[in-house]
């Protein structure tokens, strides 16, 4: 995992590596915290431990990776499924997908310190049906978590709300039933302005990929 700084004018700045050995097709996340940048990133120990882990960036320097939780997922390829981080102030909440003790789980866990430490995990969504490639937003009044799941064959998108720290589900719902298979649904994104979550996400009808969305007011 490295990375590099650009000008406004897209000048190459320095070249950083982050971690010698993260998880290879696993997309990354980042999220601004007060104290700098917050890289999400899955982990990938010689053992095959491949889970998720922060590294943030202060006072222009990066610091040690933090591990987010030891679920001990071990696993000899890559999941191609990667974690979401949203943050706000010092705060920061990240949603991951796992097979650890081989049952399909999406978590989600909180820091209060900009990633020193962070809060066991809540499961969010548990069992064979759970494809996991989350999105998570974070504002004053909840926590927004976006998921796949699969079940009969069928795709569906879920997304639900929680307490800012995590401590109770506030709603959970099903956006939209898809009809496109397997990775060809990508990931979903989601932001959110204030006043309501912006959700974004890509079908596949008939073999040509669509790009829908949907707009939840709470």
């Amino acid at each position: 995992l490295r990375q590099r700084d650009f000008d406004l004018d897209l000048q190459r700045g320095t070249d950083n590596l982050l971690d010698a050995n993260a998880c290879d097709c696993c997309q990354t996340d980042a999220a601004v915290t007060t104290r700098g940048p917050l890289v999400v990133y899955r982990d990938r120990t010689d053992a095959e431990i491949r889970d998720i882990a922060v590294v943030r960036r202060t006072a222009g320097a990066w610091g040690a990776p933090v591990t987010v939780h030891a679920d001990g997922w071990k696993v000899a390829g890559c999941p191609v499924n990667g974690p979401a981080i949203a943050a706000s102030g010092n705060d920061a909440v990240v949603g991951w997908y796992s097979e650890a003790g081989d049952t399909p789980a999406l978590k989600l866990a909180r820091t209060t310190d900009a990633g020193d430490s962070f809060s066991a995990p809540v499961v969010v969504d548990s069992g064979k049906q759970v494809l996991g490639r989350v999105d998570v937003a974070l504002d004053a009044k909840q926590a927004w978590v976006t998921w796949l799941r699969e079940a009969n064959g069928v795709q569906t998108l879920m997304l639900a709300r929680y307490a800012p720290d995590l401590s109770r589900e506030m709603q959970r719902m099903e956006i939209a039933t898809l009809k496109g298979r397997g990775h060809a649904t990508g990931s979903p994104k989601l932001v959110v302005d204030g006043t309501a979550a912006s959700l974004v996400w890509t079908d596949v009808i008939k073999g040509v990929a669509h790009l829908q969305g949907a707009r939840i007011v709470r």
